[in-house]
């Protein structure tokens, strides 16, 4: 029953679009947004730097997509002992254009 609860929350907490401000490496001021979790995709990435930019076009500057392993309870993730699930974790930086 643990187990279930722990997975739960670990899958709702890492399924949320967040975004912040920062700075690209040519000093200008742009959004690193994050779209992690295995509910989400790049889609829910791509609508949030559309709201971001609002009419204005952007340009993506970077993106990655890892793969992680979480584990839980007792051992390793690998381990019979123990649990694990994969989160995906996707962001990507871009900048609205002028």
């Amino acid at each position: 029953m643990k187990m279930g609860v722990v997975l739960f929350l670990v899958v709702l907490i890492s399924a949320c679009v967040t975004s912040r401000e920062v700075y690209t490496s040519t000093g200008h001021l742009g959004h690193r947004i994050e779209c992690s979790g295995n509910t989400l995709g790049w889609g829910q990435c791509l609508e949030k730097a559309d709201k971001l930019c609002g009419e204005k076009r952007y340009e993506v500057l970077h993106s990655s997509d890892d793969q992680a392993s979480i584990s839980i309870g007792a051992g390793s993730a690998t381990s019979s002992m123990g649990g694990g699930v994969r989160i995906q974790h996707r962001n990507m930086i871009i900048e609205c254009e002028s």
